[in-house]
């Protein structure tokens, strides 16, 4: 007996929370307030990409030269960043006008990951590969940068749509 009202105290106590918190989930989303909660984040975390990319590419550089500087501490940590920049960009919901650019972001940011990992094997091969994905990783910026500028939903005209050389 002692058991069932213990029991029958949870239920009223979690009926009572429910009532207090009360409201009603919608199943319906707000499309504009996601977008501009993409605009916000991205916003910030394009420029991260870039700078990422940067060190990626300065250390990469590096190893080719003084392995000793890069190899054991820096190019792992890159690649851990890295990793955590690639799962942001996959977790994160993309607008569709946004979505062959936020793909192509998220591609360069894991084959740079790979090659920050695999950068100390043949440093050489590494900084060709590096220097060909920072092209299209600028390119991936520029579309998504012009887009938050113009305002997300706004189709990309191709004019605008060529690549653009960004830090």
């Amino acid at each position: 007996m002692n058991r069932m009202m213990k029991l029958m105290a949870m239920v009223v106590v979690l009926a009572g929370a429910m009532a207090l918190t009360g409201g009603t989930a919608s199943a319906d989303f707000d499309l504009a307030a996601l977008e501009r909660e993409y605009h916000d984040a991205m916003w910030y975390f394009v420029p991260t990409t870039g700078d990422w990319s940067g060190e990626v590419r300065d250390a990469v550089n590096t190893a080719r030269v003084k392995p000793e500087n890069v190899c054991q501490v820096v190019l792992p940590d890159l690649a851990h960043r890295g990793r955590y920049l690639a799962l942001d960009l996959r977790g994160t919901w993309t607008p569709e006008e946004a979505g062959k650019a936020h793909d192509a972001l998220t591609r360069s940011v894991e084959n740079l990951t790979l090659l920050a990992e695999s950068a100390c094997d043949d440093p050489d091969a590494a900084m060709t590969s590096v220097e060909h994905e920072l092209e299209l990783l600028a390119s991936a910026r520029g579309t998504i940068l012009r887009m938050l500028v113009r305002g997300v939903g706004d189709p990309v005209a191709p004019a605008q749509a060529q690549p653009i050389t960004l830090r």
